[in-house]
C-alpha cells in the first residue's frame, strides 16, 4: 500500500531518526577500537560517508557494512587530516588559559589573535571532513579548500553554524538526547548542506571556465 499525506510524511521523519540514531551508536562504538583520540575521525568519516550515500539516492546500501568498511580503509588517512587540527584546537586552548592569567596589551592581543585564529579553525572543520568524502584531494590541500569554500558560500556556512547552535541548545534543554543524536543529526545535515556548496561551487568553476574560453 501507498503511503500518502501526513502517513509519508511520519514514516520518512521516523526512518531519518533511526537513521540518525543508528548512525551515532555506530560513531561511538567505533570510538574504542581506535582508543577514543584517533577513533574520532575515521568514525566521522564514515558516518559523512553513510549520510553522503543516503543524500544522494543511496540509502538502500547496508549502513553497517558502508560505516566499518569506510572506517578501516580511512583509519590512518583521516586522523592524518584530523589530527594537525585537533593540535591547534589545543594550543588555542593553551593560548586562552595563558590570556587569563596576564593584562594589558598582550592579554588583548592574545585573545584577538586566538579568536580569528579559532574562528578559521571552526570553518576549516565544517568543511574538512565532509570534503574528504567527497572529494579526492591531496591530503594538505583540504584544508585551503574547506577554508575557501566557507568563504564562497557565506549561506551554506551560516546554515551549517546556524544547525551546529540550534542542536546544541536542544541538547542544553534535552541532556538526555546527548548520547542518541547530536553527532548523529548534525553530520547527516551538515553532510547536505556541504554536499549542495562544493556542488555550487563546482558549478561556478565549471561555467567560469566555460566563460573564459568563449572570451579567449
Amino acid at each position: 500500500m501507498e503511503l500518502r499525506g501526513i502517513m509519508k510524511w511520519s514514516y520518512e521523519v521516523m526512518e531519518f531518526i533511526t537513521r540518525v540514531v543508528y548512525v551515532q551508536f555506530l560513531w561511538i562504538i567505533s570510538l574504542i577500537p581506535g582508543l577514543l583520540l584517533f577513533g574520532i575521525a575515521p568514525a566521522t568519516v564514515a558516518a559523512y560517508k553513510v549520510a553522503a550515500n543516503w543524500a544522494t539516492g543511496k540509502g538502500d546500501l547496508s549502513i553497517l557494512k558502508t560505516f566499518f568498511s569506510q572506517y578501516k580503509n580511512n583509519f590512518i588517512r583521516s586522523n592524518i587530516l584530523f589530527l594537525p587540527l585537533l593540535a591547534i584546537s589545543n594550543v588555542l586552548y593553551i593560548n586562552f588559559r595563558y590570556a587569563m592569567q596576564i593584562d594589558g596589551l598582550l592579554f588583548y592581543g592574545i585573545i584577538v589573535a586566538s579568536t580569528v585564529a579559532l574562528a578559521l579553525l571552526i570553518l576549516t572543520i565544517l568543511y574538512a571532513l565532509p570534503l574528504y568524502v567527497l572529494k579526492e584531494l591531496p591530503l594538505k590541500n583540504y584544508y585551503k579548500t574547506a577554508l575557501l569554500l566557507s568563504f564562497h558560500r557565506p549561506i551554506h556556512t551560516f546554515a551549517m553554524v546556524l544547525v551546529a547552535y540550534t542542536i546544541y541548545q536542544l541538547i542544553m534543554l534535552i541532556p538526555g538526547l546527548l548520547p542518541i543524536l547530536p553527532i548523529g543529526l548534525f553530520i547527516f545535515i551538515s553532510s547536505k548542506i556541504a554536499s549542495d556548496a562544493i556542488s555550487r561551487s563546482d558549478t561556478t568553476k565549471k561555467n567560469a571556465g566555460i566563460l573564459k574560453e568563449e572570451i579567449a
